[in-house]
């Protein structure tokens, strides 16, 4: 397979019905590259940003572990599923008669509109039986497959907006499309189970969206389909046609919030060795501080992540804790 000198982050909108690692697997092979990783797992009924890491930006996957995100979804009432989407078996909730619906449709949706503003805020939440939360070495969804119920902790997460976009009756049934802002870990399919129970119905997510994976969004996200096409119609030229089309991204685009620290050629090599920049050697951000992570940058562009420190005189350096560049 092609060797690629520095990689890059390929900006990919996820279709339905595939799973994340189905795209890597796809996108291996039409790049006709080994190393190929992503971030921030979706669900197969999923689809929306899914940024896909090339080459040597594999190695920045372990700081994009916290975006937050962002997901447009359809909840449909009148009943729960196992898997709390419309892959699922349906069991229990409830669908509101002829009655509850007009008086439903009179009041504007009102039970639902308050169970969706509900959701901001902080919350703990529990993973879902059907995930890849791993529990003692398994991931959940193989216990849930076999019809196993295994003990979890539910975790923190915040959801920063809950926003009701529309609210109607389809097929005889209350639907809602929403937008979430959340915390890293939000499973959203939970929280349309959490409007499920609110409301009294039951609820599941019928159609999910993601539509902000930290900096990366669905605005210039390129369908998987048209890459495997355009793979296919010229595949000796399509790194070319991904950096002359902005759809191949450089891979520190992935830490665009740290902080840049700039030095010349000498520091770089040094710091691209391992060594670590002493703050008289580069252009320092403002706000230094131990602990602080930045994106070190020399003449010919990004060279990696540097952590800094300070030592027992209390100088402060900056440690290589990630090189990216080749030397």
């Amino acid at each position: 397979m092609t060797a690629v000198p520095a990689g890059g982050i390929l900006h990919i909108d996820k279709p339905v019905g595939i799973t994340s690692f189905g795209v890597v697997s796809r996108v291996r092979r039409v790049m006709k590259l080994r190393r190929v990783g992503h971030c921030g797992t979706l669900d197969p009924f999923a689809c929306g940003v899914l940024p896909i890491l090339l080459g040597r930006a594999t190695g920045i996957a372990r700081y994009m572990e916290g975006y937050d995100k962002s997901y447009r979804v359809t909840v449909r009432f009148g009943f729960f599923t196992d898997t709390q989407d419309r892959t699922g078996i349906a069991f229990g909730g409830r669908i509101p008669s002829d009655a509850e619906r007009d008086v439903m449709v009179a009041d504007g949706f009102r039970a639902i509109r308050t169970a969706v503003a509900d959701l901001a805020g902080d919350r703990m939440q529990m993973p879902p039986m059907y995930s890849a939360v791993k529990i003692d070495g398994r991931p959940l969804y193989q216990y849930a497959r076999k019809g196993m119920e295994v003990e979890r902790k539910a975790r923190p997460i915040h959801v920063f907006r809950s926003e009701l976009l529309s609210v109607g009756v389809v097929d005889g049934l209350p639907e809602a499309t929403v937008e979430i802002d959340c915390s890293k870990g939000t499973y959203i399919r939970t929280l349309c189970q959490d409007l499920g129970e609110a409301t009294g119905w039951g609820a599941h997510a019928a159609e999910l969206t993601r539509t902000a994976c930290g900096p990366f969004t669905l605005d210039g996200a390129l369908p998987l389909h048209i890459l495997e096409e355009w793979a296919e119609e010229n595949p000796e030229t399509i790194w070319d046609t991904l950096r002359t089309r902005g759809i191949l991204l450089p891979m520190e685009t992935a830490i665009s919030t740290f902080p840049i620290v700039r030095c010349g050629a000498d520091a770089a090599l040094r710091f691209a060795q391992g060594r670590p920049l002493g703050i008289d050697e580069a252009e320092m951000p403002v706000g230094l501080r131990p602990e602080l992570r930045m994106a070190v940058h020399g003449p010919d562009g990004f060279v990696g992540v540097g952590l800094c420190w300070q030592d027992e005189e209390g100088s402060l350096w900056i440690h290589a804790e990630r090189v990216f560049a080749l030397t």
